[in-house]
């Protein structure tokens, strides 16, 4: 019985193993889309002997990029940003 679990699991592993490398998510040829969305806050305090100040800001950056493997896992592509 042992012997019969250990040879069914081998064989499930196999076929899993043999069914990517079938898929390949970065064969020559295929197309890439991705995108991003960051939010950052900074706070600045300046301190000096006179006067003491405080400033926020705001970045709110969002892009997309768009790719081509011309190889098998290597891409080229495009990524402009809005900031």
């Amino acid at each position: 019985m042992k012997k019969l679990v250990i040879l069914l699991s081998l064989v499930l592993f196999q076929t899993f193993a043999q069914s990517d490398s079938t898929f390949n998510p970065t064969a020559k040829g295929r197309k890439l889309l991705s995108c991003d969305f960051n939010i950052s806050n900074k706070t600045n305090s300046i301190i000096d002997t006179l006067s003491s100040q405080k400033s926020n800001t705001l970045n709110i950056n969002v892009g997309a990029g768009f790719g081509y493997f011309i190889a098998n896992n290597l891409a080229i592509g495009i990524r402009p940003r809005l900031s």
